[in-house]
């Protein structure tokens, strides 16, 4: 979680291409220890979904996000701001494409 909180620094910062790797690398370890569905794995999808609608890659942030909201859907977590937030970006990358 801490790697992904550093990535939205970074990405504040203007570091593309280090709040990318860390994002990357931090994705398939928070998988391995805590689970598809943990809400910290969610949020850092979230985080990564974020930096490549940033990118101007709105295909794959576009996909993030519908995974992720796909497995809020099933987990019965609507209703969290987890939730909220992904619609939101989905909406972002609507406006953003349109």
């Amino acid at each position: 979680m801490a790697r992904s909180r550093w990535a939205l620094l970074e990405q504040r910062a203007g570091q593309p291409a280090r709040r990318e790797a860390a994002i990357r690398a931090v994705l398939p370890l928070l998988e391995t220890a805590l689970g598809k569905t943990h809400p910290w794995y969610m949020q850092s999808l979230l985080t990564f979904a974020n930096l490549r609608a940033t990118a101007g890659d709105l295909a794959q942030a576009d996909q993030i996000d519908r995974d992720a909201l796909a497995v809020v859907e099933t987990t019965h977590r609507t209703g969290t701001i987890l939730h909220a937030s992904l619609l939101n970006n989905l909406a972002d990358i609507f406006r953003m494409r349109h």
